[in-house]
């Protein structure tokens, strides 16, 4: 509207250029750049090739076969439970391979699998084995509707220029809008949380936006329902890690979040560059990927403490997913392979292929990854304590004496202050108990942690630390143990023949100190 010579002139403008323009697609996890550059390397790079084969071999078993959509009904380790996660992980791997090969039949999977989400979802209410007190729809917890929505969004922006705008609009509204609704009203509390749980929402919701071109999804993703920046994905950014990249829950759970941090902050990143999220708080999530891999033993599996089980390692699809997109964002990084050798899969773009490359070029790949004397501070201030890597001796004759006075680490975190673990040659000589738990057995309460958890595992006695009167640290209480951490007094691992640590805490009981100094020493004339 103009006021031109005190007559009101009204202009009338298409209604096209009153709208922004829709977001190119694919962009969630490659962009069709990144896509071209699979495609030209399939043919020259073995690695590559076997990856690709192994997605396309996994979906291709599928095609032209009625897929089971079924009504929610079993916890972890059911069918049901499985059978939603086997689809939500072919739905993506159909929509890669859709891009890929242009071949319609696999956009047709998963349009069709899409389709009987969008007739199930909206009939659901919570899941009938749900124990937590944010149950889901699809799963038990809202946890697993949130890995959901991260696979299922990634898909349907594979899938984006297949599908007519009235089947988006129908996914949309039934299979996504009832999931994304439920986390951001229903249980906007959770969805709000800091802690990795919120994470995968987070990722799920945001991606799904990216996908359907939802800007008010990605602004609620990123900063909150509110929108407050008082939670959201930059908030996890800012309060799940220490300025120096430790997650709060400890090392095998920032193998599980680094998953949709990485996965949302790429979409981020193809859609809304000028965010530079990958910079964000001096590389934090680089950081968060380097320190994970610092603790890690000479096998590659994550260091026990907290709640962890010990089978899992730098090998898993989580850890692949970052080290091919750190490699991708933050440049080459010859440290990455050895990680990436072992790994011996890449993910399909960019970043894949770019190490992929490196892997094939590079004669003289180390044999470990180069592990050296680190200390991480916990809390998003660094004021929270710590926990300290002492390390002497070369390849597979390494020592490393872990040293964890952090703070408790949210509800994957324990209760003891200032244990210790030692691994001498790959042997674990001072043990963590990690996790008393059962995963994908069904007859074991759908891999939830047992009553051991609590009579055992996360208590004091189970750790290499002191007891005061066969009572645990803060009485086994959560609450009062995520108040307080212990003080680093001192200490020095610049000189790998005497490194030394000292921490003290006074928290832990009423009117006890518990000081404990440890020396990691290389004797003269000694080989340890």
């Amino acid at each position: 509207v103009m006021l031109h010579m005190k007559k009101l002139i009204i202009i009338l403008l298409p209604f096209a250029a009153l709208t922004l323009a829709a977001q190119q697609h694919p962009v969630a996890f490659a962009t069709k750049a990144d896509l071209i550059a699979v495609k030209n390397s399939l043919s020259k790079n073995a690695l590559i090739k076997q990856s690709y084969t192994e997605i396309k071999n996994s979906v291709d078993k599928w095609i032209g076969k009625d897929i089971d959509v079924p009504v929610p009904k079993d916890a972890a380790g059911g069918y049901t439970h499985d059978k939603h996660k086997d689809n939500y992980t072919l739905l993506f791997n159909s929509g890669l391979m859709y891009q890929l090969t242009g071949d319609s039949k696999y956009a047709l999977l998963v349009k069709k699998l899409f389709l009987k989400y969008a007739a199930l979802i909206p009939t659901l209410k919570n899941h009938p084995q749900a124990t937590s007190a944010y149950p889901g729809r699809l799963f038990w917890q809202a946890l697993n509707d949130a890995n959901w929505l991260v696979y299922a969004g990634l898909a349907f922006d594979c899938i984006h220029d297949y599908l007519t705008v009235e089947e988006r609009k129908q996914i949309s509204t039934d299979a996504f809008k009832p999931i994304v609704d439920y986390f951001t009203k229903d249980i906007k509390n959770w969805f709000n949380l800091i802690h990795n749980h919120a994470v995968w929402a987070c990722a799920g919701v945001g991606i799904v936006g990216v996908a359907t071109d939802n800007e008010d999804y990605v602004q609620m993703a990123l900063y909150g329902t509110n929108k407050d920046k008082k939670a959201g994905f930059i908030a996890h950014l800012d309060g799940l890690f220490s300025p120096d990249g430790y997650y709060n829950e400890g090392p095998y759970y920032t193998r599980y979040a680094v998953l949709p941090f990485y996965l949302f902050a790429n979409a981020i990143n193809n859609t809304k560059p000028q965010l530079k999220i990958f910079q964000h708080r001096n590389n934090i999530l680089q950081k968060a990927l380097n320190g994970a891999l610092q603790q890690t033993n000479l096998d590659g599996r994550f260091y026990s403490y907290n709640d962890a089980l010990k089978e899992k390692d730098f090998t898993s699809n989580e850890m692949v997913v970052a080290v091919d997109m750190a490699w991708q964002v933050y440049g080459a990084n010859a440290a990455y392979l050895p990680v990436a050798k072992a790994q011996a899969r890449i993910i399909l773009n960019k970043g894949g292929v770019s190490i992929s490359e490196a892997l094939q070029k590079e004669k003289n790949i180390a044999a470990f990854y180069p592990y050296q004397s680190i200390e991480f501070t916990d809390g998003a201030k660094g004021d929270e304590g710590g926990v300290s890597i002492l390390r002497s001796g070369k390849g597979n004759q390494l020592t490393s004496l872990i040293y964890k006075y952090s703070s408790h680490g949210l509800s994957h975190g324990h209760y003891d202050k200032l244990n210790i673990t030692m691994y001498d040659n790959g042997n674990e000589v001072l043990q963590d108990y990690g996790a008393a738990r059962f995963i994908g057995i069904e007859q074991k309460w759908g891999g939830r942690y047992l009553p051991e958890t609590k009579s055992y595992a996360q208590q004091t006695i189970a750790h290499n630390t002191i007891t005061v009167d066969e009572t645990s640290h803060f009485k086994g209480i959560e609450k009062e143990s995520e108040k307080y951490h212990p003080n680093k007094l001192f200490g020095n691992i610049d000189q790998e023949n005497l490194q030394v640590v000292s921490v003290m805490d006074d928290k832990a009981y009423s009117n006890v100190k518990l000081h404990r100094t440890i020396y990691m020493l290389v004797l003269p004339g000694e080989s340890k």
